[in-house]
């Protein structure tokens, strides 16, 4: 976890962010005596929400550009990693 928060403040990150195991433990302690299918159903609703805010934002809000606006994964192929480095020329159609 030290390593963790050195590498948050060398990146200018604020230090008061949990890193990701704490954030894990935290989710964990959290959703322990609750039951699954309430979880589930909390993580559903949740992202039924961020699908609808994502779906109100337009392609310059959401930073699209090039030809690869609107096709993502099927364009720069399933890895985040080659989205990441996308240069939007694809080939793809």
């Amino acid at each position: 976890m030290v390593a963790e928060r050195m590498r948050r403040k060398a990146a200018g990150l604020p230090d008061t962010m949990p890193t990701g195991e704490e954030s894990n433990a935290l989710a964990v302690a959290y959703f322990r005596d609750i039951p699954i299918a309430d979880v589930r159903a909390q993580f559903e609703r949740l992202a039924e929400v961020i699908i609808e805010r994502a779906r109100m934002k337009s392609n310059d809000d959401m930073n699209a550009a090039g030809p690869c606006r609107g096709r993502g994964a099927a364009c720069c192929g399933n890895s985040s990693a080659a989205i990441r480095s996308c240069t939007g020329r694809c080939t793809a159609t």
